[in-house]
C-alpha cells in the first residue's frame, strides 16, 4: 500500500475594501506555490462569516499543509489566528503563509507563532486597559447602571403612600416595580418599618408634599369643624334674640 502524499490546499479571501481583482491574484499566486485545490470566500455580509475556511478546515488530514498569501486572511484578531493555528497544529496540519515565508513546520516558523502569541496577550491586555478607562470615564460622568425605575414626583407618591399606611406589596404592583425597590426608597427617606406603623396611629412623619395640580379637592377637615362651630354659635344668637325672656 503507498504512502499517501500531503497536499497543499490554498485559501482566499477577499474583504470588502480589496480591489475587485485581488481574489484572483490570490487564487493565482496559491496556483503557483503548489496548490491544486484553492476555497475562495467573498467579502462577507456578516462578520466572521467564512464558510469557504470551514470547508478547506475540514478537508485538511493529517500531514497537509493550508497555504494562505497573507496571515491576516485567516481572521481579523490575532488571538483567533492563533487559536486556528494552534487547532491545525493538534490535528498535525501545518500553515504556509506566502508573503512571511512561515511554515510552522520549521523551528523559525514555530518562532514566529510564538511571538504572534506575545503580540495577542498585548493585544487583549491593550483593549482591557482601554474598556477599563472607558468604564472609569463613564462612572465619573455618571453615565454608569441603569436609570432609576421611579422618578422625583413617583418617589414622593410612594412615600406619601406608604405614610398613609398602604402595605409595601400592594405600591409595588401600583408602581409597577419590585417590593426591594420600594423598601430601598423607604429606607433612603428615613421612613422605617417603625415609622409607617406610627402613621396609622398618632403622629405621622413629614412627607414630600406632591405638586398642586390645581384641582379643589374641598375642605378639609379642619376647614368642616370651623363651619359647624360657626354655624351653631349663630343658631343660639338667632335664638336668644327670639326669646323675650333671655
Amino acid at each position: 500500500m503507498s504512502a499517501r502524499v500531503a497536499r497543499l490546499v490554498g485559501y482566499a479571501r477577499a474583504s470588502a475594501t480589496d480591489d475587485p481583482d485581488s481574489l484572483d491574484l490570490q487564487v493565482h499566486e496559491l496556483q503557483a506555490a503548489g496548490c491544486a485545490e484553492v476555497f475562495t470566500d467573498q467579502p462577507a455580509g456578516r462578520v466572521g462569516d467564512r464558510p469557504a475556511l470551514a470547508q478547506a478546515l475540514e478537508h485538511l488530514e493529517e500531514g497537509d499543509a493550508l497555504v494562505i498569501t497573507e496571515l491576516f486572511r485567516l481572521g481579523r484578531y490575532t488571538a483567533g489566528v492563533l487559536e486556528l493555528i494552534d487547532n491545525l497544529d493538534k490535528r498535525g496540519i501545518g500553515l504556509h503563509v506566502l508573503d512571511l515565508g512561515l511554515d510552522t513546520a520549521t523551528p523559525t516558523g514555530r518562532q514566529i507563532v510564538s511571538v504572534l502569541s506575545a503580540v495577542a496577550r498585548l493585544e487583549i491586555d491593550l483593549t482591557r486597559e482601554r474598556v477599563m478607562a472607558g468604564l472609569d470615564t463613564r462612572r465619573e460622568r455618571g453615565r454608569i447602571g441603569r436609570p432609576p425605575a421611579l422618578n422625583d414626583l413617583r418617589r414622593a407618591h410612594v412615600i406619601n403612600l406608604a405614610g398613609s399606611g398602604m402595605p409595601v406589596p400592594q405600591i409595588a404592583q401600583l408602581m409597577s416595580v419590585t417590593d426591594s425597590t420600594i423598601r430601598r426608597l423607604l429606607r433612603a427617606a428615613g421612613l422605617t418599618p417603625q415609622d409607617r406603623r406610627r402613621t396609622s396611629g398618632g403622629t405621622s412623619p413629614r412627607l414630600p408634599q406632591l405638586p398642586d395640580t390645581g384641582a379643589d379637592l374641598g375642605p378639609t377637615s379642619e376647614q368642616q369643624a370651623s363651619d359647624v362651630d360657626g354655624r351653631s354659635g349663630g343658631a343660639e344668637a338667632l335664638a336668644q334674640h327670639a326669646d323675650p325672656r333671655t
